[in-house]
């Protein structure tokens, strides 16, 4: 989330029934929108890294962003060390998967990315839903238990 040149990222862990493991959020300085695309792509694997899970998920809605995780790295792209790092953890002794959502399916992320923007700092984790999010939240959690 991007907004007169600030940026803000954001994400969650949740298992495939949808129940929250933990969500994250942070302010990044003045940086275009895929910059704050793979800060979340780069934050939610090292937490998941971090607590020890072993088959993750990774959605995102950026097009551009999975194609440039999933196609061979380009040492002269700005974000190369970026998608470095993230490529990095899909080398690592788990399953990690990027897969496409639409934007609409990924408004849990956003509102925390808005978090990210207007706060000031670099991140934040989110043990439970925010309060003003549990709406969002019981309406993926009641999407997630229609699709299964």
């Amino acid at each position: 989330m991007v907004d007169s040149g600030r940026a803000g990222f954001g994400g969650l862990l949740r298992y495939s029934n949808g129940c929250w493991i933990q969500g994250f959020y942070g302010r990044l300085g003045d940086v275009d929108i895929l910059k704050a695309e793979f800060m979340g792509l780069l934050q939610g694997p090292k937490i998941a890294w971090d607590m020890h899970y072993s088959n993750i998920i990774c959605v995102t809605n950026s097009a551009l962003a999975m194609k440039l995780i999933q196609q061979p790295l380009q040492p002269c792209h700005a974000y190369a060390t970026l998608i470095a790092n993230i490529k990095d953890f899909q080398r690592k002794e788990w399953s990690l998967e990027f897969c496409p959502s639409l934007r609409e399916g990924n408004q849990c992320a956003d509102f925390l990315s808005k978090r990210g923007l207007h706060g000031n700092v670099f991140l934040v984790i989110v043990d439970v839903p925010p309060h003003d999010m549990v709406e969002l939240w019981l309406l993926l959690c009641i999407l997630l238990s229609t699709t299964s």
